[in-house]
């Protein structure tokens, strides 16, 4: 496998080509294009390609609409994921997948903030069939109502959910019920079994422990190599 860095407009994209053919493209937001390395260095021969795109803004381009912070101090949420996701489909997918090529299963994972933009990614997009959402932050204001609302684009999709055993034991009460959101919106999804597959499982730690080995779960998952 190699990896090739490429800019577009600014925007810093690392890309993971696998030795052998492949389906599958993984889209990654990221803040850190290296953590690409470290999620894919224990796959012997991964069989599918992957991209880091770094976002310089977390707290507005991936958020789907402006919020209050989640802590005091912080400022509050941006809300301009729809706007991020249009350049990644007008910019950054047309300059990577000249690359590795159009996939036949394009999906989008990522961690934490960038786990809810995977996933509202997911319900807004007919062509992301994949989806991962690492402690991905459903409790975020107004989310859990909006996804048990409707149903992603895609005519069938593979969703995988994981939260960290220790995440919901926090005295912010936002996220106290971040599990229980997960699995709600799971369970919604499951129910249109010839349609979606959601996943939802618990991992040992706190929401900063063991993000390499959390995506490389995720991805493993949805990539069938699990």
């Amino acid at each position: 496998m190699s990896y090739q860095d490429i800019k577009v407009n600014e925007t810093a994209v690392r890309i993971l080509l696998p030795d052998s053919s492949y389906d599958t493209l993984i889209y990654m937001p990221v803040s850190d294009p290296g953590s690409l390395n470290g999620i894919i260095e224990k796959f012997e021969a991964p069989s599918f390609a992957a991209a880091a795109v770094v976002c310089d803004d977390w707290d507005s381009e991936m958020t789907p609409w402006p919020a209050p912070a989640a802590f005091k101090g912080r400022p509050d949420f941006g809300g301009r994921a729809d706007a991020f996701l249009d350049r990644l489909y007008s910019e950054i997918f047309p300059a990577v997948e000249m690359i590795t090529g159009r996939p036949e299963f394009r999906g989008m994972a990522g961690y934490s903030l960038a786990g809810l933009f995977s996933l509202y990614s997911f319900y807004k997009r007919a062509d992301l069939r994949l989806c991962g959402c690492v402690s991905g932050s459903v409790w975020y204001e107004g989310f859990e109502d909006w996804a048990l609302e409707r149903l992603p684009l895609a005519e069938s999709g593979s969703i995988f959910f994981s939260l960290g055993n220790k995440e919901e034991k926090t005295r912010n009460v936002m996220m106290q019920h971040t599990g229980q959101m997960m699995r709600k919106i799971a369970d919604h999804l499951n129910k249109e079994e010839d349609r979606f597959e959601a996943s939802f499982r618990y991992t040992s730690g706190t929401h900063f422990d063991g993000y390499e080995d959390r995506m490389r779960e995720c991805i493993s998952w949805l990539t069938g190599e699990d």
